[in-house]
């Protein structure tokens, strides 16, 4: 009388809101409720994007791009604590932590006096300790967006996900705030020209 279900999806055709609309999905029919009919799939969503690719719509983004990554992109060289061996493992390890109330509130206290979101200020602030970590007055970093900004794909299982490219210059002589004003109009600048496919 039990029963188990394993799925096993590559992440070339899911992403993580894919994840949560199947679980809910799977959650519906358990219960014997009916899902409605999709109005639309997500080869529409594919043929959407080779109709924008194709007739120059994305082309203004493509621009942006192009111009944003113009030039040498800075190769961040990191310190490590230990010889790198030649056969490579994929064994690791992680430090979890958390942040008590008054730190998180004095961050979301930093956010709202500037004037910018939480994300943004913590990317200046992981941008700052990156640069400081490699000596470097430049940091590129990619960061991974929904892809879903179209209300009409908001329920369709697929691969969405879009990665962008931040370039950030934390210098040392800057002022905190100056450089948080700049990365936010980057990050902004970023997420309207998100759009366009990384690859």
């Amino acid at each position: 009388h039990k029963h188990l279900l394993l799925l096993d999806m590559h992440h070339i055709i899911s992403d993580g809101t894919s994840m949560t609309l199947l679980l809910k999905e799977f959650l519906q029919l358990y219960r014997g409720n009916t899902l409605p009919e999709p109005s639309i799939q997500y080869k529409d969503y594919a043929g959407w994007q080779t109709v924008a690719m194709a007739c120059g719509r994305l082309k203004g983004q493509g621009d942006f791009w192009l111009k944003e990554l113009e030039g040498e992109l800075p190769v961040l060289d990191l310190p490590y604590d230990f010889q790198r061996p030649l056969d490579w493992s994929y064994d690791g390890r992680q430090y979890q932590f958390e942040l008590t109330k008054q730190e998180s509130g004095s961050l979301n206290a930093l956010a709202q006096g500037n004037g910018v979101t939480l994300y943004m200020t913590l990317v200046s602030i992981y941008t700052i300790l990156l640069a400081k970590l490699a000596a470097a007055e430049e940091v590129v970093l990619g960061v991974p967006v929904a892809g879903r900004r179209n209300a009409d794909v908001q329920d369709v299982l697929g691969l969405f996900t879009n990665t962008l490219t931040l370039r950030a210059s934390p210098q040392p002589e800057k002022p905190f705030h100056r450089y948080l004003e700049e990365l936010k109009s980057s990050i902004l600048a970023a997420f309207e020209n998100q759009d366009y496919p990384f690859e």
